[in-house]
């Protein structure tokens, strides 16, 4: 896995899931959540989702779009939001319950990371 490629995904993960559970929570639709992800603040995931939703526009499906994203990213938390997207897509999955479950793990992940950092930190002659 490419870690920097991951790290930058993993970056603004959180914030993307919660802003497109808050959005699908309250009822807009899974393209138009994307759209608001897409219009920037939330770094590589922004441009990923401006990237497929150009793909859409000029006649792409949605679930290739998001099938080309999963082979593209790095981050296997990133992944599973997509596969998430991609199951409500196809299958109407509830995605608001995923989305709660991959936020919390996905929050549990960077304060372990966290920890382990200021673990290393510790370590380190002053």
């Amino acid at each position: 896995m490419d870690k920097m490629g991951a790290q930058e995904e993993d970056i603004n993960l959180i914030y993307a899931l919660r802003g497109i559970q808050v959005l699908i929570g309250a009822g807009v639709g899974l393209e138009a959540s994307m759209t608001h992800i897409a219009k920037g603040g939330y770094g590589i995931i922004s441009s990923d989702f401006s990237k497929a939703l150009s793909g859409v526009n000029s006649g792409q499906r949605l679930e290739d779009e998001l099938r080309r994203l999963i082979n593209v990213s790095k981050s296997s938390d990133y992944q599973r939001l997509l596969t998430s997207m991609l199951n409500n897509v196809i299958s109407n999955t509830d995605l608001v319950a995923s989305l709660e479950q991959q936020a919390a793990r996905a929050e549990e992940n960077r304060t372990d990371r966290l920890k382990r950092y200021i673990e290393d930190l510790a370590g380190l002659p002053e």
